[in-house]
C-alpha cells in the first residue's frame, strides 16, 4: 500500500462527504438488487418444501385452534412485511438507507474502516487530517441506525408470526430465537447510536458543517 493510494482513497471518502456519487460503484446497484431477489424466492420456496415435507401438527389439535393460531399468525407476518416495505420506502427516499455507493467510509480499505468506526464510537482517538470524513461518517451511521430500527421491527414481527402459525415444535424454538436475536441486535444499534452521538457531540461542533 502505497502512500499516494491511501491518499486517493481518502480523496475519494471526502468527496463522498461532500455529497458526491462514487461512480465505480452504482454499476453494483443491479447485482445487488438481482441477489436480494434470489435470496427472497430461495426463502419462500424453502418454506413452502418445508411445510409440504416435515410433519405437520398432531391430528388431535383441534381443527379450531389450529385455524386460529394460523390465521392470527399470517396476519403478525403480513403486518411484518407491510412494515418492512414501507421502512425501505422511506428509508430509500429520506436518506436512512445508505447504499455502498453512498457510503463514505466505501472507498477505504477494511483497516481504515475498521479504524475510522472505532474512532467514531469513540474507542480510538479522533485523527484530525481526516476528520471530515470520520464526522459525516458519524451522520451517516445515525441516520442507518433509524433506518434501521423498523426493518428489526418488521422482522421481529414476522418471526412471532411465524411461531405462531408454526405447526412444528422446533421450527416454532427456532422462530422465537430469531426473535431474540433481533431484540438483541436493536440494543447493540440503540448502544452504538449513543456512542456516535457521544462522538458528534464532542467533535461536530469545533468542526463545523
Amino acid at each position: 500500500m502505497t502512500r499516494i493510494e491511501e491518499n486517493d482513497r481518502w480523496a475519494a471518502a471526502e468527496r463522498l462527504a461532500a455529497g458526491e456519487v462514487d461512480e465505480r460503484l452504482m454499476h453494483r446497484r443491479g447485482t445487488t438488487l438481482l441477489w436480494i431477489v434470489v435470496l427472497v424466492l430461495v426463502g419462500v420456496v424453502t418454506g413452502m418444501l418445508f411445510a409440504l415435507l416435515l410433519p405437520s401438527r398432531p391430528e388431535h389439535t383441534d381443527a379450531a385452534v389450529i385455524q386460529s393460531h394460523v390465521l392470527i399468525g399470517w396476519s403478525i407476518s403480513g403486518l411484518g412485511f407491510a412494515v418492512a416495505v414501507v421502512a425501505f420506502v422511506w428509508g430509500r427516499r429520506t436518506g436512512h438507507y445508505i447504499p455502498r455507493w453512498r457510503a463514505v467510509l466505501s472507498p477505504l480499505s477494511r483497516e481504515e474502516r475498521k479504524s475510522a468506526v472505532r474512532q467514531l464510537r469513540g474507542k480510538e482517538a479522533l485523527d484530525t487530517r481526516h476528520a471530515t470524513v470520520i464526522v459525516a461518517a458519524a451522520r451517516q451511521s445515525q441516520r442507518a441506525t433509524w433506518g434501521y430500527v423498523p426493518l428489526v421491527v418488521a422482522l421481529t414481527l414476522m418471526a412471532v408470526g411465524s411461531a405462531i402459525s408454526s405447526g412444528i415444535f422446533w421450527a416454532t424454538w427456532l422462530f422465537a430465537a430469531a426473535v431474540v436475536l433481533f431484540a438483541a441486535s436493536g440494543i447493540v444499534s440503540l448502544i452504538r447510536y449513543r456512542e456516535v452521538a457521544a462522538f458528534l457531540n464532542a467533535h461536530e461542533g469545533t468542526l463545523g458543517d
